[in-house]
């Protein structure tokens, strides 16, 4: 079964979750993010595209950015046992924030909708495991010209709600320049699809 949620319900569970976060992990005050800014939006262009990222909160520290925070909602029920470590899709959506912020720390917040009519804030966080530790994720894709590749990350600490399925990673890359040749191999791959539309000729 699939909780399908309108925009505003979203941006309302995101607001709720940076509270929850900043209420028990006092290291960083996050802020949510809603319009477009040069402070929350960063570009990095290459020959074939263009590489975009806004954070769902952001920490600021003398007016930089010291730490994202990415809020994943899980709006599948029956999924609530959450594996040992982030899915592959959230780590690369946090990695690219990362490098385009040229931050080295950040946090993935996920929770599952299905727990909608809990009150988030009255469930207890609590610290799982402080130890580092090192994941790695295997990128196999399936388009031809693409090389496989392994993502290097360092899960700093884990914290996780004592009543409700909230789970909450600190989160290190260990190698920015990997991502920098992926986004770079992306950029020659399109290079060969990209086709240039004719002008027009004007004919009356």
């Amino acid at each position: 079964m699939m909780f399908k949620l309108s925009e505003t319900e979203k941006i309302n569970l995101e607001e709720q979750l940076i509270e929850y976060v900043n209420k028990y992990l006092t290291e960083y005050k996050f802020e949510q993010q809603y319009e477009l800014s040069s402070h929350n939006t960063k570009y990095k262009s290459y020959e074939n595209i263009r590489i975009f990222g806004k954070p769902k909160a952001i920490s600021f520290s003398n007016s930089k950015p010291d730490a994202l925070l990415d809020i994943q909602l899980n709006e599948f029920a029956g999924q609530k046992n959450q594996s040992l470590s982030p899915h592959l899709s959230h780590i690369l959506q946090l990695a690219t924030y990362l490098y385009l912020f040229q931050i080295n720390t950040g946090f993935i917040c996920w929770w599952d909708v299905s727990y909608i009519n809990e009150i988030i804030s009255e469930n207890p966080l609590q610290l799982i495991s402080s130890t580092p530790k090192i994941t790695y994720y295997d990128l196999k894709p399936k388009c031809k010209g693409f090389k496989s590749r392994e993502i290097k990350v360092t899960i700093l600490k884990e914290w996780k709600s004592k009543r409700s399925p909230i789970t909450i990673w600190k989160i290190q890359i260990n190698d920015m320049s990997n991502l920098e040749n992926i986004f770079q191999e992306i950029s020659n791959w399109w290079k060969d699809k990209l086709r240039i539309s004719p002008k027009k000729r004007e004919e009356f």
